[in-house]
């Protein structure tokens, strides 16, 4: 029944989600030849998701007051959910791996093309060996990820912080520091006076 929503106008879709049970709040906008599957769907008031959008599958979508999922996100995986708290901005052509749970504090914004990515590993023979990674991706509130930044597994990324475009954040940020490409490695700065 969500798949055949696809096709539904805005209106008629939010109808017939809040018969399944789902929680939609007033002023919702969810766009004609959006895919959305989910478990669970919880939508705050002014919330939108904009056409060719794909989440499918996750356990859990929840969207926060005013948040906003922009054209060719896709939103895929099985097991975890994925929790906007208000005022987020996920940009043209992200993709989030939902194998794990992702939460995004308010006011924060993930800029387009970039990669959230909850587990590596694979099935393939020859490589049983290689260390698996899969974990949760926790990002603070008033945070800028830019444009084709990716975001590994088990990665928590404090409040007021920014992350330059291009950049593969591998481990833990703190609070109010700014990521800016290093040599080697990325290197970690503080943020005056935010």
């Amino acid at each position: 029944l969500l798949l055949l929503c696809t096709f539904f106008p805005s209106c008629l879709r939010l109808i017939v989600w809040r018969m399944l049970g789902f929680r939609v709040g007033q002023n919702c906008r969810v766009s004609i030849c959006s895919v959305v599957v989910a478990e669970s769907i919880e939508l705050g008031p002014g919330c939108v998701i904009e056409p060719l959008t794909l989440v499918y599958r996750p356990q859990r979508l929840q969207m926060g007051e005013r948040s906003r999922i922009a054209s060719f996100v896709r939103i895929v995986g099985r097991r975890g959910s994925l929790v906007l708290t208000s005022q987020n901005f996920i940009a043209l052509g992200c993709l989030i791996d939902t194998s794990e749970d992702v939460q995004i504090g308010s006011r924060s914004q993930i800029g387009p093309r970039s990669i959230l990515y909850t587990h590596g590993g694979s099935g393939l023979t020859f490589n049983r060996g290689y260390p698996r990674r899969s974990g949760s991706i926790c990002i603070g509130e008033d945070v800028w990820i830019a444009m084709q930044t990716t975001i590994q597994p088990r990665v928590s990324i404090g409040d007021r912080v920014i992350v330059l475009p291009g950049l593969t954040v591998r481990k833990n940020i703190p609070d109010g520091t700014g990521v800016i490409p290093a040599v080697q490695e990325h290197r970690l700065i503080p943020l005056g006076g935010i």
